[in-house]
């Protein structure tokens, strides 16, 4: 578990980045091998031109 108002730091292997960036899902959870996992969500990035 984890104390609220702490820091985190959750190593992802590039298998599943890959996942979580080819997926259509905006927003979801990846369990990992060791029990934990985590949660993300894609965000639209802006271009903007001048």
């Amino acid at each position: 578990m984890v104390a609220e108002g702490k820091d985190v730091t959750t190593v992802i292997t590039a298998e599943e980045q890959n996942m979580v960036e080819n997926s259509s899902a905006r927003q979801g959870f990846v369990p990992q091998e060791n029990g934990t996992g985590f949660y993300f969500v894609k965000e639209k990035k802006i271009k903007f031109s001048c």
